[in-house]
Order: C-alpha cells, then sequence, then structure tokens
C-alpha cells in the first residue's frame, strides 16, 4: 500500500520532528515514511493578515509519502520537484510543490516467478 499527499504533519528539517499526528502515523511500524533524497520545502505560507512577502514556515514539509505492508520491502524513492517560479506561489502556481515516490517491485516480482517454476 502507498499513500501520498499533504498530511499538515508540520515536519520541520532543523528539529527532524513534526507534530503529534506525525508521530501517530509512525506509530506500531505499520508505516514506513520515505523521505525526500533532499529536505526541500514543500509548501508556502504568507499569512494573508500581515504579508511580507516571506514564508513563514521555512524549512519545513507537509507533503509525504509512506508505504506499508510488503512495498516497505521494496525499493523507493521520493524527491521534491522545484520548479523555476514555484515560490512564492501566486495565482498561477500552487502553494504546495509536486514531489514523486519512485517504487520498484522488480525484484519481488523475480522470486516470484523463480518460486512458481519450481512448482
Amino acid at each position: 500500500m502507498v499513500a501520498l499527499g499533504d498530511y499538515n504533519f508540520d515536519y520541520v528539517f532543523e528539529t527532524e520532528k513534526g507534530n503529534e499526528a506525525f508521530s501517530n502515523m509512525l506509530k506500531d511500524n505499520v508505516w514506513l515514511w520515505v523521505k525526500p533524497e533532499q529536505w526541500i520545502d514543500t509548501n508556502w505560507y504568507d499569512n494573508p493578515q500581515e504579508p511580507d512577502g516571506k514564508d513563514d514556515y521555512p524549512g519545513s514539509m507537509l507533503d509525504f509519502a509512506f508505504v506499508s505492508g510488503p512495498a516497505k520491502a521494496w525499493e523507493k524513492h521520493c524527491r521534491v520537484i522545484v520548479r523555476d517560479g514555484d515560490f512564492p506561489d501566486d495565482e498561477n502556481t500552487s502553494d504546495h510543490r509536486p514531489f514523486e515516490l519512485l517504487v520498484s517491485a522488480s525484484s519481488l516480482g523475480q522470486r516470484n516467478g523463480d518460486r512458481n517454476r519450481d512448482q
């Protein structure tokens, strides 16, 4: 199983911690967080009540990729995609950066194929 999205877990790079919901997601080892290859902000927020043109939460992420079950053993890579002009957000851009999760179960498929040949 794979889960991707904006979870609002408020993960801060400097402290390497998220909020209580983040801890609960990883509790009991049901889900494995596939950390991005580089720490890159995934979101931009400038309080509209006091806009100053600066990200109010630099060095943090809200978007995550998780795997569970057999997918925990698969080869996996996650990265945040940075595009020219993506931040600060405006009417043409999102306040979140896209990210990708690549998973490969090819070695698992080979093992299953080998097992099927022996039967």
